[in-house]
Protein backbone atom coordinates (compact mmCIF):
# COMPACT_ATOMS: atom_id res chain seq x y z
CA UNK A 1 0.00 0.00 0.00
CA UNK A 2 2.96 2.30 0.99
CA UNK A 3 5.07 1.23 -1.73
CA UNK A 4 1.71 1.95 -4.41
CA UNK A 5 1.48 5.08 -2.81
CA UNK A 6 4.68 6.42 -3.11
CA UNK A 7 4.84 5.08 -6.47
CA UNK A 8 1.66 7.27 -7.15
CA UNK A 9 4.27 10.10 -6.16
CA UNK A 10 6.75 9.95 -8.58
CA UNK A 11 9.38 7.39 -7.14
CA UNK A 12 9.97 4.15 -8.86
CA UNK A 13 9.09 0.63 -7.41
CA UNK A 14 12.62 0.09 -6.25
CA UNK A 15 12.99 3.50 -4.72
CA UNK A 16 9.83 3.32 -3.17
CA UNK A 17 10.90 -0.10 -1.54
CA UNK A 18 14.65 1.39 -0.60
CA UNK A 19 13.09 4.77 0.82
CA UNK A 20 10.61 2.56 3.16
CA UNK A 21 13.29 0.41 4.30
CA UNK A 22 15.81 3.55 4.90
CA UNK A 23 12.75 4.92 6.50
CA UNK A 24 11.62 2.41 9.30
CA UNK A 25 15.71 1.68 10.12
CA UNK A 26 17.04 4.83 10.49
CA UNK A 27 20.53 5.15 9.58
CA UNK A 28 21.61 2.71 7.84
CA UNK A 29 24.36 0.84 5.08
CA UNK A 30 23.44 -0.11 1.82
CA UNK A 31 23.50 -3.71 3.26
CA UNK A 32 21.05 -3.31 5.95
CA UNK A 33 18.59 -1.82 3.26
CA UNK A 34 19.05 -4.61 1.00
CA UNK A 35 18.07 -7.53 3.65
CA UNK A 36 15.39 -5.31 4.68
CA UNK A 37 14.14 -4.60 1.41
CA UNK A 38 15.05 -8.11 -0.22
CA UNK A 39 16.86 -5.84 -3.01
CA UNK A 40 20.07 -6.57 -4.28
CA UNK A 41 22.54 -4.11 -3.27
CA UNK A 42 24.14 -3.27 -6.45
CA UNK A 43 20.33 -2.55 -7.09
CA UNK A 44 20.20 -0.44 -3.90
CA UNK A 45 23.21 1.97 -4.55
CA UNK A 46 21.30 3.10 -8.00
CA UNK A 47 18.35 3.51 -6.14
CA UNK A 48 20.02 5.53 -3.29
CA UNK A 49 21.94 7.40 -5.64
CA UNK A 50 18.81 8.32 -7.45
CA UNK A 51 16.75 9.44 -4.05
CA UNK A 52 19.47 11.64 -3.10
CA UNK A 53 18.96 13.36 -5.86
CA UNK A 54 15.51 13.94 -5.63
CA UNK A 55 16.47 14.70 -1.56
CA UNK A 56 14.90 12.50 -0.22
CA UNK A 57 18.05 10.59 1.09
CA UNK A 58 21.13 11.81 2.60
CA UNK A 59 24.64 10.48 3.80
CA UNK A 60 25.80 10.55 6.97
CA UNK A 61 29.03 9.57 8.30
CA UNK A 62 30.10 7.56 11.48
CA UNK A 63 33.83 7.60 11.44
CA UNK A 64 34.71 5.85 7.94
CA UNK A 65 31.19 4.41 7.85
CA UNK A 66 28.74 5.95 5.81
CA UNK A 67 24.89 5.50 6.88
CA UNK A 68 22.56 6.40 4.30
CA UNK A 69 19.11 8.27 6.38
CA UNK A 70 15.64 9.03 4.80
CA UNK A 71 14.41 12.02 4.88
CA UNK A 72 10.88 13.48 6.65
CA UNK A 73 8.44 12.18 4.73
CA UNK A 74 6.84 15.49 4.67
CA UNK A 75 9.30 16.21 2.33
CA UNK A 76 6.30 15.18 -0.25
CA UNK A 77 4.22 17.80 0.65
CA UNK A 78 6.77 20.12 -0.43
CA UNK A 79 7.44 18.76 -3.90
CA UNK A 80 3.84 18.22 -4.28
CA UNK A 81 3.12 21.98 -3.37
CA UNK A 82 6.12 23.06 -5.73
CA UNK A 83 4.74 20.45 -8.55
CA UNK A 84 1.26 22.29 -8.39
CA UNK A 85 2.78 25.92 -8.56
CA UNK A 86 4.33 25.04 -11.61
CA UNK A 87 1.27 23.35 -13.34
CA UNK A 88 -0.92 26.42 -12.04
CA UNK A 89 1.77 28.72 -13.96
CA UNK A 90 2.13 26.51 -17.19
CA UNK A 91 -1.79 25.65 -17.70
CA UNK A 92 -2.91 29.44 -19.17
CA UNK A 93 -0.73 28.65 -21.43
CA UNK A 94 -1.23 24.89 -22.09
CA UNK A 95 -5.07 25.78 -22.64
CA UNK A 96 -4.01 28.60 -24.92
CA UNK A 97 -2.87 25.55 -27.49
CA UNK A 98 -6.38 23.97 -26.71
CA UNK A 99 -8.45 24.47 -29.58
CA UNK A 100 -11.86 24.17 -29.39
CA UNK A 101 -14.22 22.11 -32.30
CA UNK A 102 -16.35 23.67 -34.06
CA UNK A 103 -18.51 20.10 -34.94
CA UNK A 104 -18.51 18.82 -31.92
CA UNK A 105 -17.35 19.88 -28.30
CA UNK A 106 -18.64 19.06 -25.00
CA UNK A 107 -21.30 19.99 -23.00
CA UNK A 108 -21.40 19.51 -18.96
CA UNK A 109 -23.38 20.03 -16.44
CA UNK A 110 -22.85 21.59 -12.75
CA UNK A 111 -24.75 20.71 -9.96
CA UNK A 112 -25.29 22.34 -6.83
CA UNK A 113 -23.52 25.34 -5.02
CA UNK A 114 -20.07 23.87 -4.18
CA UNK A 115 -20.12 22.40 -8.62
CA UNK A 116 -21.16 25.88 -9.58
CA UNK A 117 -17.92 27.56 -7.68
CA UNK A 118 -15.63 24.53 -9.24
CA UNK A 119 -17.07 25.77 -12.50
CA UNK A 120 -16.06 29.36 -11.83
CA UNK A 121 -12.25 28.23 -10.59
CA UNK A 122 -11.76 26.26 -13.76
CA UNK A 123 -12.80 28.76 -15.87
CA UNK A 124 -10.78 31.29 -13.77
CA UNK A 125 -7.42 28.74 -14.32
CA UNK A 126 -8.12 28.61 -18.19
CA UNK A 127 -7.80 32.06 -19.07
CA UNK A 128 -5.18 33.95 -19.73
CA UNK A 129 -4.08 38.03 -19.45
CA UNK A 130 -6.33 40.37 -22.21
CA UNK A 131 -8.76 37.20 -22.53
CA UNK A 132 -12.44 38.29 -22.94
CA UNK A 133 -14.73 37.74 -19.92
CA UNK A 134 -18.49 38.51 -20.64
CA UNK A 135 -20.80 38.31 -18.00
CA UNK A 136 -24.86 39.14 -17.56
CA UNK A 137 -25.48 38.55 -13.71
CA UNK A 138 -27.93 39.29 -11.11
CA UNK A 139 -25.05 39.67 -8.52
CA UNK A 140 -27.21 40.40 -5.12
CA UNK A 141 -27.63 36.19 -5.70
CA UNK A 142 -24.27 35.54 -4.92
CA UNK A 143 -24.18 38.07 -1.99
CA UNK A 144 -27.09 35.46 -0.46
CA UNK A 145 -25.59 32.26 -0.92
CA UNK A 146 -21.70 32.75 0.03
CA UNK A 147 -20.42 36.57 -0.24
CA UNK A 148 -17.36 35.67 1.81
CA UNK A 149 -15.97 33.10 -1.07
CA UNK A 150 -17.26 35.02 -4.37
CA UNK A 151 -15.85 38.41 -2.74
CA UNK A 152 -12.16 36.66 -3.02
CA UNK A 153 -13.18 35.03 -6.40
CA UNK A 154 -13.71 38.32 -7.68
CA UNK A 155 -10.23 39.67 -6.43
CA UNK A 156 -8.68 37.10 -8.13
CA UNK A 157 -10.49 37.66 -11.64
CA UNK A 158 -8.98 41.23 -10.76
CA UNK A 159 -5.80 40.55 -10.64
CA UNK A 160 -5.67 37.77 -13.77
CA UNK A 161 -5.79 41.49 -15.64
CA UNK A 162 -8.78 40.06 -17.89
CA UNK A 163 -11.06 41.86 -20.34
CA UNK A 164 -13.87 41.75 -18.23
CA UNK A 165 -17.31 43.32 -19.12
CA UNK A 166 -20.19 42.97 -16.58
CA UNK A 167 -24.03 43.39 -17.84
CA UNK A 168 -25.52 44.04 -14.27
CA UNK A 169 -29.25 44.21 -14.30
CA UNK A 170 -30.10 47.29 -12.06
CA UNK A 171 -29.89 47.24 -8.48
CA UNK A 172 -28.01 48.50 -5.61
CA UNK A 173 -25.24 46.01 -5.85
CA UNK A 174 -24.88 46.97 -9.75
CA UNK A 175 -24.02 50.55 -8.83
CA UNK A 176 -21.72 49.82 -6.15
CA UNK A 177 -20.05 47.61 -9.58
CA UNK A 178 -20.05 50.76 -11.25
CA UNK A 179 -18.04 52.85 -8.92
CA UNK A 180 -15.31 49.66 -8.33
CA UNK A 181 -14.68 50.16 -11.82
CA UNK A 182 -11.06 50.34 -12.07
CA UNK A 183 -10.46 48.85 -8.58
CA UNK A 184 -11.86 45.71 -9.88
CA UNK A 185 -10.37 45.97 -13.54
CA UNK A 186 -13.92 45.59 -15.36
CA UNK A 187 -16.39 47.47 -17.26
CA UNK A 188 -19.88 47.41 -16.14
CA UNK A 189 -22.97 48.51 -17.63
CA UNK A 190 -26.51 48.18 -16.57
CA UNK A 191 -29.64 47.35 -18.18
CA UNK A 192 -31.96 50.18 -16.97
CA UNK A 193 -35.04 48.88 -17.60
CA UNK A 194 -36.89 45.68 -15.72
CA UNK A 195 -35.65 42.22 -17.23
CA UNK A 196 -37.14 38.70 -17.32
CA UNK A 197 -33.26 37.25 -16.64
CA UNK A 198 -33.41 34.46 -14.20
CA UNK A 199 -30.00 32.85 -15.04
CA UNK A 200 -26.24 33.98 -15.19
CA UNK A 201 -24.55 33.92 -18.66
CA UNK A 202 -20.69 33.85 -18.75
CA UNK A 203 -18.97 34.00 -22.19
CA UNK A 204 -15.31 33.29 -22.51
CA UNK A 205 -12.64 32.13 -25.03
CA UNK A 206 -12.87 28.23 -23.66
CA UNK A 207 -16.67 27.84 -23.28
CA UNK A 208 -20.47 29.57 -22.62
CA UNK A 209 -22.11 29.23 -19.34
CA UNK A 210 -25.58 29.32 -18.00
CA UNK A 211 -26.72 29.23 -14.65
CA UNK A 212 -29.37 29.74 -11.99
CA UNK A 213 -28.35 30.35 -8.60
CA UNK A 214 -32.47 29.67 -7.51
CA UNK A 215 -32.55 26.07 -6.05
CA UNK A 216 -32.04 23.72 -7.53
CA UNK A 217 -28.49 25.43 -8.37
CA UNK A 218 -27.26 24.11 -11.89
CA UNK A 219 -25.25 25.44 -14.30
CA UNK A 220 -24.49 24.16 -17.99
CA UNK A 221 -20.89 24.58 -19.76
CA UNK A 222 -20.98 24.51 -23.40
CA UNK A 223 -17.56 24.06 -25.12
CA UNK A 224 -18.21 24.43 -29.03
CA UNK A 225 -16.13 27.20 -30.98
CA UNK A 226 -18.69 28.06 -33.33
CA UNK A 227 -21.54 28.21 -29.87
CA UNK A 228 -18.85 30.20 -27.42
CA UNK A 229 -18.22 32.87 -31.15
CA UNK A 230 -21.72 33.34 -31.40
CA UNK A 231 -22.57 33.89 -27.74
CA UNK A 232 -19.37 36.64 -27.73
CA UNK A 233 -20.90 38.51 -30.78
CA UNK A 234 -24.38 38.81 -29.38
CA UNK A 235 -22.95 40.01 -26.07
CA UNK A 236 -21.13 42.25 -27.68
CA UNK A 237 -23.93 43.54 -29.39
CA UNK A 238 -26.32 43.91 -26.23
CA UNK A 239 -23.03 45.68 -24.50
CA UNK A 240 -22.79 48.01 -27.51
CA UNK A 241 -26.59 48.68 -27.52
CA UNK A 242 -26.05 50.28 -23.93
CA UNK A 243 -25.11 53.93 -23.02
CA UNK A 244 -21.60 54.54 -21.37
CA UNK A 245 -21.81 54.85 -17.71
Amino acid sequence: MLKGTLQELGLSENEAAVYISALSLGPSSALDIAKNSSIKRATVYLALESLRDKGFIHNEYVGLKRKFVAVNPEKFEEKITALKRRYDQALPELLGLYKLKGSSGLLKYYEGLDGLKSLYETILRELRPGDPYYIITKQENWYKLDAEWFERFVEKRAKRNLDTRIIFQESNRAQQNVKLQNALKQKVKILETPSAYTSDVIVCPQRYVIHSLNPPITAVSIENEDIVSTQIQIFLSLWNSLPEL
